[in-house]
């Protein structure tokens, strides 16, 4: 038998640039997303929740860490009550929850000798190819939309 697993992890673009959008309007699009796997037969599902968005160096230009770190915060605990609710309607289900938050914040906190800056660049290299295509012509947008059908299985 082959079991399928599901890695959730959205909303980090609408926590740093959509600021008409609320914690709670984000995770209620992140839930209809994972409601619809879910009635489709999706069994094993590993959710990620938001990373401490104001750790971001670009975050720095905005001097709005307070803000960021509150409204991360906010997400994060909507997205706790809204995973606990998965998990108790849907008990067939294998349903993870993965702290990016806390990972990431003891990362920064122990200072590891690999993190040096916050602020400089720690990637050097041009990369000058794409990682995702589409067809021929079709380019991002198609991809992702196809990697995004949701399929019985």
């Amino acid at each position: 038998m082959i079991a399928t697993l599901y890695f959730i992890w959205a909303g980090g673009n609408d926590f740093l640039f959509n600021n008409t959008i609320t914690p709670v309007q984000i995770v209620n699009s992140l839930a209809i997303s994972i409601k619809a796997l879910l009635d489709t037969g999706a069994k094993n599902l590993l959710v990620f929740n938001e990373a401490p968005i104001q750790a971001l160096p670009i975050i720095s230009l905005y001097h709005q860490s307070t803000y960021f770190a509150s409204f991360t915060q906010a997400g994060n605990n909507a997205l706790n009550a809204t995973f606990a609710s998965f998990q108790q309607n849907y008990p067939q289900a294998s349903i993870y929850m993965f702290d990016l938050h806390a990972l990431i914040t003891n990362v920064m906190a122990n200072n590891p000798p690999i993190f040096t800056s916050t602020v400089d660049a720690c990637w050097t290299i041009k990369i000058t190819t794409r990682a995702l295509q589409g067809r021929a012509g079709q380019g991002y947008k198609n991809f992702y939309r196809a990697g995004c059908r949701v399929r019985k299985s």
